[in-house]
């Protein structure tokens, strides 16, 4: 089978022809026209894609990175928390440990540069930012509200990084 255009006609139509040289009906196909808005719904399909795909990168990057940070930064927490224990400790048997408090506030400034900051702790328990180890009786708190903190929370980037152990108030 073969296909020649037919001169006769003004639009210039497909023909087909077959073996035996008897012509058969134009073949209907897109015009120019629907096969333009075609390839352009598929582009418009394609560049929504590529921008969903950015977007979805970039959150994944983002989640990623702050992962990282999270598991490079939870275990130097504790090592803060020992440099606070020592310097207390230190404070009420000595009065030369200037070089401890040094070495804290240094490595705080590291961890601030990071973008760990310090939890602020006060008024009413939050769960999504505290951990309440124990219920005290207080007749200066409200139900609910914290009366002491047991161990420093932290957040990393505005999300948090170690809760804050506390006592809260029956």
């Amino acid at each position: 089978m073969s296909i020649f255009f037919n001169d006769n006609e003004e639009n210039n139509q497909a023909v087909h022809e077959n073996e035996n040289n008897s012509v058969q009906e134009p073949v209907a196909g897109p015009t120019v026209e629907q096969v333009v808005a075609e390839w352009k719904q598929k582009y418009a399909y394609l560049n929504a894609d590529f921008e969903n795909f950015k977007r979805r990168t970039v959150k994944e990057y983002e989640a990623m990175r702050l992962d990282i940070y999270t598991r490079i930064c939870k275990p130097l927490l504790v090592i803060m928390d020992d440099f606070d224990r020592a310097c207390a400790a230190a404070d009420k048997q000595h009065s030369d440990i200037e070089g401890f408090k040094l070495i804290r506030k240094s490595f705080e400034k590291c961890l601030t540069e990071i973008g760990v900051v310090e939890m602020p702790v006060e008024g009413a328990f939050d769960p999504q930012k505290h951990e309440a180890l124990l219920q005290v009786q207080s007749a200066e708190h409200a139900s609910g509200d914290i009366v002491s903190v047991l161990q420093k929370g932290y957040m990393l980037h505005g999300a948090v990084l170690r809760p804050a152990k506390v006592s809260v108030a029956q």
